[in-house]
């Protein structure tokens, strides 16, 4: 029998409780028309991998449309790690917006 792969949604200043081998996505709006990006900073605590970026385009054909990047992160150890998404402007590694997202894999 195979088990599924449940998803969670974390919430940024929160303890984000995560079963180990469960996914959390975790979105974030851009508009790749500005030419502002994010990054996302891992932590070295092992406790979690990001197993894929997905860009979801929430306006078909439209140029300049926003669009949600879906982050997502594998529980892979037990313990406890963070995760830091920073927002910056065209060529500036200077952020203007920095979301921390704390997972705890049970």
């Amino acid at each position: 029998m195979t088990m599924e792969k449940q998803e969670i949604l974390p919430v940024p200043g929160a303890i984000n409780k995560v079963a180990l081998h469960q996914l959390a996505n975790f979105i974030v709006d851009t508009n790749v028309s500005t030419g502002y990006t994010w990054s996302v900073i891992p932590d070295n605590s092992g406790t979690y991998k990001l197993t894929q970026i997905v860009n979801l385009e929430t306006n078909i054909g439209l140029l300049g449309s926003p669009v949600k990047n879906i982050y997502q992160f594998e529980a892979i150890r037990q313990g406890t790690g963070r995760v830091c998404f920073v927002h910056c402007p065209p060529g500036s590694s200077e952020a203007v917006e920095t979301v921390e997202v704390t997972i705890e894999v049970a």
